[in-house]
């Protein structure tokens, strides 16, 4: 099973009404997209209407690029992460339900001072 890991180096965050999902394929519309960026590989996060289906996660190797579908409640958690923590890294896999996004390991109670 092929997959890697990468140090996520910048992000963006594209929002706005009925963005196309390009990398997807389908033609589901997306609310809110974020970029995970690293030296060579991305993780785009698409992150869908309450109501909207959510297509299946997808990892292309050769493009080395990885895409997850979430619905739009959970955007305020992935920003956060994004802005308050460091590193962060995301693990792409073929099995595509097993893509992350996460930090390093941290010492035990680094928390907010």
């Amino acid at each position: 099973m092929k997959s890697t890991r990468f140090e996520v180096k910048q992000y963006q965050l594209t929002m706005g009404a009925d963005l196309p999902s390009i990398e997807s394929g389908n033609d589901v519309k997306v609310c809110a997209i974020i970029g995970c960026y690293g030296d060579e590989y991305k993780l785009m996060i698409n992150f869908v209407a309450e109501n909207e289906e959510q297509p299946k996660s997808i990892y292309d190797g050769e493009k080395k690029t990885g895409v997850i579908f979430l619905p739009i409640s959970r955007l305020a958690g992935y920003i956060d992460l994004l802005r308050n923590e460091k590193p962060l890294f995301v693990h792409l896999n073929e099995k595509v339900e097993w893509i992350t996004l996460g930090t390093g390991h941290e010492p035990i109670g680094e928390g907010e001072r």
